[in-house]
């Protein structure tokens, strides 16, 4: 479903214009090759956000939160690559046709338009480098996680902004919209909408037993409707007096109200 999902816009592509000509000079070739890895590149990207929103019906078909996540990585890192390949394959193409350095593609003299995916690829590898290699609080990670999906909007902008094939085929078009769409809709619900539209379930801090060094045992009271759960779930937990009312106390209870995780 997921290689549907992000070549589905290739054989549209190849669909819209003849072959041919796309194919017959080394410039148009190297270009042709350029569109292919952005089509799937894009594709990805917003798969890969869809997935990140947590929807219940995605991890229902991954059978479990921890394989969706593992196919969201993967997509993510395919999108970068191949987006990257986009950049350098259509700057070595634009320097075969006109003769002018690569470089000049990178720069805002080559229009509003190309400059506008600039800045998303400079973002989307600024994202990438932050997540792989800074060492960072859980709740700036999900802070950086939740920038990309405003790097996705601005490569959008590019996409659309940039017509080529779009101006061919309908179909085509309409497919690459329905996907943004998609993606950005669920990027809303879960990073600009989720405190109104993802459901949360109030708890209380009744103890903090440590266990042993690095266990401890929270006991927590429900406020209302308590969670539905089976043996080896786990559950995001977020604090609300975080940033309300910070201490420097070193009890394991004031640390345990104070911090946000994964359990």
């Amino acid at each position: 479903m997921l290689a549907v999902l992000c070549l589905a816009p290739v054989l549209l592509w190849a669909l819209a214009q003849p072959l041919s000509a796309r194919f017959a000079t080394p410039a148009s070739t190297l270009k042709s090759l350029a569109n292919m890895a952005a089509l799937v590149g894009t594709a990805a990207f917003a798969v890969a956000l869809v997935l990140g929103s947590r929807l219940r019906v995605a991890e229902w078909l991954f059978a479990g939160l921890d394989r969706m996540y593992r196919a969201h990585r993967s997509l993510g890192l395919v999108a970068v690559t191949l987006v990257v390949l986009h950049a350098l394959l259509l700057a070595l193409s634009q320097a075969l046709r006109t003769g002018v350095s690569a470089w000049t593609l990178f720069t805002p003299g080559a229009g509003w338009r190309v400059f506008v995916g600039v800045v998303a690829l400079a973002g989307l590898l600024a994202g990438l480098a932050l997540t792989l290699f800074a060492r960072m609080r859980h709740e700036t990670f999900v802070l950086v996680h939740k920038s990309v999906g405003i790097v996705f909007l601005v490569a959008g902008v590019h996409v659309f902004a940039v017509l080529g094939t779009k101006a061919s085929s309908r179909l085509f078009t309409v497919y690459l919209a329905v996907l943004t769409g998609l993606a950005l809709a669920a990027f809303a619900r879960r990073s600009l909408l989720g405190r109104l539209l993802v459901r949360r379930h109030r708890y209380r801090v009744e103890g903090v037993n440590r266990l042993a060094e690095d266990a401890v045992e929270i006991v927590l009271a429900r406020e209302g409707d308590g969670l539905r759960f089976r043996p080896g779930q786990f559950v995001f937990v977020p604090s609300r007096s975080s940033a309300a009312r910070p201490t420097r106390s070193r009890s394991p209870r004031r640390r345990a109200r104070r911090r946000c995780g994964c359990w």
